[in-house]
């Protein structure tokens, strides 16, 4: 996994954040925030190797549903056949797109893996704009990433953001943890 990383890294710097997978301490970081016994609906935009895919996997309830976002073709291959019973799309920008095309009015959380660090100022705000929008009012938006750049972003479409440090991971990161504005 790590390998394919560092390869696709290598063929689209922009789009995959990092050449190692996440460690463990950050994938807990990402998942535990989300109140399992109660989801219906939760998505994942940036999918890469699975590694949050496969806790989602993990304790996900059976009936509810998950939603895989990721556009790297091969990354996208490889999690479509990982992990065929949950939906998957590309393009985080079209996600509402995507959950009405599936009957999905709201969800209940998204988990973002994406390095918006990476991207323009313009694709960020649409994703987090769509990713607000499409939360149902006490649903739970978890993001990481490795600086504290994005606080002023999360702020501007969410009404609460709190912040946790996960030292280990390489690099060190932090799990932001955002409620809609209702």
């Amino acid at each position: 996994m790590q390998f394919q990383l560092l390869e696709r890294f290598l063929t689209s710097p922009r789009s995959i954040g990092s050449i190692v997978p996440s460690s463990k301490f950050l994938v807990h970081a990402l998942v535990n925030p989300i109140p399992w016994d109660r989801i219906k609906t939760v998505v994942e935009l940036g999918g890469g190797t699975g590694v949050v895919t496969k806790e989602i996997q993990k304790r996900i309830a059976p009936g509810a549903k998950a939603i895989i976002f990721e556009n790297d073709p091969i990354l996208s291959k490889q999690l479509r056949e990982r992990f065929p019973h949950f939906q998957h799309a590309e393009d985080a920008e079209q996600m509402r797109y995507t959950f009405q095309k599936n009957g999905i009015q709201k969800v209940d959380a998204i988990i973002s893996c994406l390095p918006f660090a990476n991207f323009p100022s313009f694709l960020t705000t649409r994703i987090l704009q769509e990713s607000s929008r499409a939360l149902h009012d006490d649903g739970v938006f978890v993001q990481f990433q490795y600086s504290l750049q994005m606080r002023k972003h999360l702020l501007a479409h969410f009404s609460q953001v709190s912040v946790r440090f996960i030292p280990i991971n390489i690099p060190p990161s932090f799990v932001y943890i955002c409620k809609p504005s209702g």
